[in-house]
């Protein structure tokens, strides 16, 4: 797409989108921008991957959702397995350097992304997308559009998709389900409407194993173990009264225990409403969940002080052979359980034809409950919960006490609050496209470290944030006039 926006930005459609693998990440989709570099887990997107742009890592780089930003709250890592069906999504915007004025960019040193939704069409229709591939990959995304409904023109759509495949070396595989709805609902002719839309996303996904590059040349790869006899009948480490087992570094490599489990969500509301000819108000609130954990082991003393506590107890018997001497594997995730409040606003004045004045708000609060619910394995080595000892999924552990045994639980808020004004003035329409020298004297407008003046037009932002984290980004070339403690900064090329 041809941008003319007074920065570095560059925009792909739903044409290059829908051309590339089925369910690929979109991630991997904007590799294809100078500057943006995206390396994938695998050839269909479910395993992870890391993005960088322009030499910052994905923890300095914005990833927002229709506005909402998706970078984890606790350190602004972005998980490329969890991201929205492609067939969904209309357009994928990228910033490299200065953000919006609007952005909610804690994170954004390097630059944003963000992917936009496709609205129900107006008219019915249905899809069905099935694919399949190498290492037993498998694929069906559908979608329903209802077309417009009744004499206010709702409408609507459901879509949902299922993934399953293979990894390409070792045991294991990559499962992945989501649904997603949209109802909009236009109001006059104007553009203005109300929007709500809802997403829920489960990967089941098992980790490869990590070598070096010598590894890698001599063709002896690391692979997961396939099978673990953990403590089985034969094995040697069957558990029995007055002997001591001691399990510490068994089955470490077992594909079933490396995993990474995770259930996300959104609902997300959108609106536009004009409030005279030329003002506009949007208001864009949200919510969003998640719970995800890394899989993981640890071999733990039946007389560990964690499970006596203060009582006069000598221990726990872990693994059922009626003694506390030994050490037992067990199943340790360390669950994390967020829940994200968000609300994007902003006024929009078009003064005239030439000048536009915006000013927003925008308040983003993540409550984090980390936790780390052991449970048991069995005796090959499998937890009966991808989620360990987590009430409602898993059986915990007791303590000699009675108290549920976990190695962390703890609670934490990460909050921004963050005010926006900018205007935007386009002064120099008459002169040719990137032509600085028809520029007035003493205007040089730049955004960006790169980005030379387009049509003419001069830009002037100043963002107040209040929060945690980093505030926002520095933009080489661009002299900081105004700073103190809340953060407010205007930046006006010169």
């Amino acid at each position: 797409m041809n941008e003319q926006a007074p920065r570095a930005r560059a925009t792909i459609t739903d044409e290059l989108i829908n051309r590339q693998t089925a369910g690929q990440t979109i991630l991997q989709t904007i590799n294809l921008i100078p500057g943006v570099n995206f390396t994938n887990n695998d050839a269909y997107g479910s395993s992870g991957g890391n993005i960088t742009m322009r030499g910052f890592d994905g923890n300095r780089v914005s990833l927002t959702f229709d506005g909402i930003p998706l970078n984890d709250t606790g350190n602004y890592a972005i998980y490329s397995n969890q991201m929205l069906d492609p067939e969904l999504i209309s357009r994928a915007n990228v910033n490299m350097g200065a953000t919006e004025s609007d952005s909610p960019t804690a994170s954004a040193t390097g630059g944003t992304i963000n992917y936009v939704t496709y609205v129900p069409s107006i008219d019915p229709g249905l899809l069905v997308q099935p694919s399949v591939g190498t290492d037993n990959y498998m694929r069906l995304f559908g979608r329903v559009d209802s077309g417009e409904i009744g004499p206010l023109g709702t409408r609507f759509y459901l879509a949902g998709s299922q993934q399953i495949y293979d990894q390409f070396m070792g045991p294991g595989e990559m499962k992945k389900w989501q649904i997603n709805a949209r109802a909009y609902q236009p109001i006059g002719s104007n553009g203005d409407f109300i929007s709500l839309s809802m997403h829920y996303n489960e990967n089941r996904n098992h980790f490869y194993r990590n070598f070096n590059l010598a590894t890698f040349n001599s063709g002896n790869w690391l692979v997961n173990d396939a099978t673990c006899d953990l403590r089985s009948a034969g094995s040697g480490f069957e558990p029995t009264a007055g002997t001591v087992q001691n399990e510490n570094g068994r089955c470490s490599n077992y594909y079933n225990i490396r995993i990474n489990p995770s259930n996300t969500g959104n609902i997300r509301g959108q609106s536009r409403f004009s409030l005279g000819e030329s003002v506009t108000l949007t208001v864009d609130p949200s919510f969003q969940f998640v719970r995800a954990n890394g899989g993981g082991t640890e071999a733990v003393f039946e007389n560990d002080i964690r499970l006596r506590g203060a009582s006069a107890s000598a221990g726990v018997d872990l693994n059922g052979d009626g003694d506390v001497l030994d050490r037992v594997m067990l199943y340790s995730p360390s669950n994390t359980n967020t829940y994200r409040y968000g609300v994007l606003s902003s006024v929009i004045w078009d003064i005239n034809a030439n000048h536009r004045l915006r000013v927003g708000y925008t308040w983003d609060e993540g409550q984090h409950q980390q936790t780390g619910e052991y449970s048991r394995l069995d005796q090959y080595g499998n937890p009966d919960s991808v989620f360990g000892g987590r009430s409602g999924f898993g059986t915990g552990i007791n303590t000699a006490e009675g108290l549920l045994f976990q190695k962390r639980n703890r609670n934490s808020v990460a909050s921004l609050s963050q005010f926006n004004a900018e205007y935007r003035g386009d002064f120099l329409d008459d002169a040719p496209h990137g032509d600085r020298r028809r520029a007035r004297p003493g205007i040089h407008p730049r955004a960006g470290s790169d980005v030379l003046f387009f049509q003419g037009q001069h830009v002037l932002h100043a963002i107040l944030h209040h929060g945690d984290g980093n505030a926002f980004a520095r933009v080489a070339g661009l002299r900081p006039l105004w700073r103190f403690d809340h953060r407010l900064r205007a930046d006006l090329p010169g």
